[in-house]
């Protein structure tokens, strides 16, 4: 039976050593970065869509051929990309068993090691960490039939606490500290007596620490805040990578007992989404069962009273964005 590899990892996280030490004489190799340089002759330019469009030939083609492995290697972080992927290659084949391969290695880690590189290998650190906070989990049956987890770190949120910053939110909407949330939802979740729920309150917000940024030309509305505080602060893409510590830290590749597991990372990659309530779009794309619809509905409650607002500058930031959106 033909496998398809699918390795899914930032630049600079070891996908390449990976497959080098895993892959054999008779599997097929399919490469982005050989992709581009067959199209344009470097690694500068790059059109996704026809790197995607001369990957997939090929991979049909092997298909075809009943090729025992074939490594399908680019970063693959976009699971919407994945499912699309996905979805194509049991549709052509449906006996085709497909793979994903995460390769999680910590950030101080990835951009030590970027920083080696030379010429065109080496990646703007900027777009390292745009990668690594846009990275998306995997899910059975939506983007794979198998998930392998290769974790690169001990503990790879206490390496990335190397990238800490002041843990103040620095936002209307949190008063309280990152730390101090955390905590909040904690001793909620205990209240349920549900460990699942004491599992998502622990680590749901983990990827604040390291994803914490300025918010870059500040408007008036952020402007007010700033005046408050001193900085006012965005955590795009921290549900991703709280997802991501999860599922590193707690996967055991081989075992039969990860249910659990793949339910709470769910829960964590998708628990932004409930405060706004989950579109119907949503979860048919993600096969969201009734038990994880429950589970996170259950915590977008304790992750709303688990904080402090600061209502009379919230008021005021809020009325200002409702001013700049009018003009």
């Amino acid at each position: 039976m033909t496998q398809v590899n699918i390795l899914v990892g930032v630049a600079g996280s070891s996908k390449s050593t990976f497959i080098r030490d895993n892959i054999k004489a008779n599997d097929i190799h399919l490469s982005s970065d050989n992709s581009r340089k067959e199209l344009y002759g470097d690694l500068y330019q790059n059109d996704p869509k026809k790197v995607f469009n001369i990957m997939s030939e090929r991979l049909f083609n092997a298909i075809d051929q009943n090729v025992n492995n074939i490594w399908y290697d680019a970063t693959n972080i976009s699971r919407k990309n994945r499912r699309t992927l996905y979805n194509s290659i049991k549709q052509y084949k449906n006996s085709v068993n497909v793979r994903i391969i995460c390769i999680f290695t910590s950030l101080p880690t990835i951009l030590k090691q970027n920083n080696l590189r030379t010429g065109l290998a080496k990646v703007p650190e900027n777009v390292i960490k745009r990668m690594y906070f846009n990275l998306e989990v995997p899910r059975l049956t939506v983007d794979s039939d198998e998930i392998v987890v290769i974790n690169n770190s001990k503990n790879i949120l206490l390496e990335d606490l190397e990238y800490q910053y002041d843990d103040n939110h620095y936002s209307p909407y949190h008063h309280e500290t990152i730390t101090q949330h955390i905590q909040w939802c904690i001793e909620h979740a205990k209240k349920t007596h549900n460990q699942k729920l004491i599992e998502i309150a622990t680590h749901h917000d983990n990827g604040k620490f390291i994803t914490q940024t300025d918010i870059e030309n500040p408007d008036v509305a952020s402007q007010l805040v700033i005046n408050q505080y001193g900085r006012h602060c965005q955590y795009i893409g921290h549900a991703n990578v709280g997802a991501m510590y999860y599922l590193a830290n707690n996967y055991s590749n081989n075992s039969e007992n990860n249910t659990d597991v793949l339910e709470i990372t769910e829960c964590i990659f998708q628990h932004m989404n409930a405060h706004n309530g989950i579109s119907k779009k949503n979860i048919s794309n993600n096969k969201l069962t009734s038990s994880i619809l429950q589970m996170i509905e259950q915590f977008a409650k304790i992750d709303d009273i688990s904080r402090t607002v600061d209502e009379s500058l919230l008021q005021d930031y809020l009325a200002l964005k409702k001013v700049k959106q009018k003009t």
